[in-house]
């Protein structure tokens, strides 16, 4: 009886223990986020309707994308997106410019009658390993255009990549919110130029 009981723990204990081992990992969300640069109060800002961000097909999905070499890309098991891509770097850039010194940044027309609207595409979003040092890497192009004649004004590409401080996919929503963040600035210097140009020449 006792060898019975015995036997009967060790298979419980066993199973506890192989359960542990073999279960699966638990499933992780992340978000790209910009600090907000929100000034009020400024009734000369144009309005710039941003409308919904196209995205390469590979990269459009929740998974988060590492890519292995030059030719393979994969996706990661348990490390998701909490919105798609598009939705998410859309939403993010309308955060950090709604309200902004300059532009009001919108993403939906409502009552409002913009000055510019703007196309943009994610041709890459990834996590990428060069010589044993991770990096994050977002590539994007932009068309900015006059609302009421449909009138191509500008294009702004980029293909940025930064630096991970660790080894770790937890980086990668940090690195491509700098970059986006960096380069969405640089987008809007670019819009203030050619508007001071256009101001020389009326």
């Amino acid at each position: 009886m006792k060898t019975k009981i015995s036997i009967i723990l060790i298979v419980f204990i066993l199973s506890l223990f192989m359960s542990g081992c073999f279960s699966s990992p638990s499933k992780r969300y992340f978000q790209i986020n910009i600090d907000n640069t929100s000034i009020k109060n400024s009734n000369l800002r144009k309005i710039v309707f941003l409308k919904n961000i196209d995205v390469n097909e590979f990269y459009d999905d929740y998974r988060l994308v590492y890519r292995k070499s030059t030719h393979e890309l994969n996706y990661y098991a348990y490390e998701f997106w909490t919105i798609k891509p598009g939705k998410l770097i859309k939403n993010a850039v309308i955060n950090y410019l709604k309200n902004g010194e300059s532009y009001n940044f919108i993403g939906k027309l409502a009552d409002y009658n913009p000055d510019y609207y703007i196309e943009s595409i994610i041709n890459v979003l990834e996590e990428v390993e060069k010589n044993n040092i991770r990096y994050g890497r977002l590539s994007m192009e932009f068309k900015l255009y006059n609302f009421k004649s449909g009138k191509k004004l500008l294009t702004f590409n980029f293909d940025k990549k930064e630096k991970f401080q660790e080894k770790k996919v937890d980086y990668l929503p940090e690195v491509i919110s700098n970059i986006l963040q960096k380069n969405i600035d640089k987008l809007i210097n670019k819009i203030k130029k050619m508007e001071k140009k256009n101001d020389k020449k009326s």
